[in-house]
């Protein structure tokens, strides 16, 4: 994992998270990660999220976090979390890149926050307007192995 900060991109949390675990420079990391319609709101696309990651040998696993979850149960993986922005009361998410714990302190632990303020802490809730995370991402490596039959070919 290699820290990129979101810097001149406002709303790049997403793509500084996914080029920080790839280690790779922002500037590489399309816009489909951090898009946004006329009124602000998220536009993520996925299709074209999917596709650039499988361009480099990855998958995308997203999972919604109920209140309490306590999972995955191996630890030190990385992962992005995203929740509620300390910056924006409207609603719009920030994303963090944390790693996951299998131990008595919780189910993550912050690993960089891309904005640029760089805050970093051991309480998660601090990053998420004193909520929890809401989506826990996983950039996960593809091969013949793990995924014999390519999408295209479904």
């Amino acid at each position: 994992m290699k820290p990129v900060y979101q810097a001149g991109r406002p709303t790049g949390c997403m793509a500084a998270c996914v080029a920080s675990i790839l280690e790779v420079e922002l500037n590489g990391v399309p816009d489909c990660f951090d898009a946004r319609d006329a009124s602000g709101k998220e536009t993520w696309d996925h299709f074209a999220q999917r596709d650039w990651l499988a361009e480099r040998d990855y998958g995308v696993v997203e999972f919604k976090l109920a209140e309490g979850a306590m999972w995955p149960p191996t630890g030190g993986m990385l992962c992005i979390l995203s929740g509620p922005s300390p910056r924006d009361p409207n609603g719009t998410l920030h994303a963090v890149v944390a790693r996951t714990l299998y131990d008595t302190t919780g189910p993550f632990e912050l690993v960089h926050d891309p904005y640029w303020s760089g805050i970093h802490g051991p309480l998660m809730h601090q990053f998420f307007n004193g909520q929890e995370p809401t989506i826990v991402t996983f950039l996960v490596p593809v091969n013949d192995k793990i995924c014999p039959v390519q999408v295209s070919e479904v």
